[in-house]
């Protein structure tokens, strides 16, 4: 079985570098396919089946656009979830894998993700795409960071 994990070992070791590069890489792509694309094509969807004038929509076209955005957001992760759990165990060649049902799995998911992008999605639409980026940096350089610090609390 060690000879099986190996394939999905880096040998490249971690620098700080590198690892904010990471972080700010993931904060712009999913800044900018979630809120300035997905949320700004939902936002217009749903201000021309409301009759909202041309270039504004209301409060309540937004925050349903935001909404939206994070259900699409939570499903994606559980999908996404799903095919890498499914792709390692059958690579590993593990049979019985004990499975949770499937409306906890989406509980999680969206317990996980949507406060985050509701809290997203507010900067997006009212402080612009820069906001969004960099608050979301932030909170993965934190979340990061407070794992760590649980994590060396724990080994030490």
């Amino acid at each position: 079985m060690a000879e099986k994990l190996g394939r999905f070992v880096d040998e490249r070791p971690l620098t700080l570098t590198s690892l904010t590069v990471s972080w700010l890489n993931a904060a712009i792509r999913v800044e900018l396919i979630s809120r300035l694309f997905l949320l700004s094509i939902i936002a217009l969807i749903f201000a021309k089946i409301t009759g909202s004038p041309s270039g504004t929509a209301s409060n309540r076209v937004l925050f349903s656009a935001v909404l939206g955005v994070a259900v699409i957001g939570a499903i994606a992760d559980v999908a996404g979830r799903s095919a890498t759990t499914e792709m390692i165990f059958s690579s590993l060649g593990v049979i019985n894998v004990v499975h949770d049902s499937f409306w906890l799995v989406i509980a999680r998911a969206l317990v996980r993700t949507v406060p985050g992008a509701v809290g997203f999605g507010w900067l997006y639409v009212r402080r612009g795409i820069e906001s969004a980026i960099l608050s979301a940096f932030v909170a993965s350089v934190v979340a990061h960071l407070l794992f760590v610090m649980l994590v060396a609390v724990r080994i030490l």
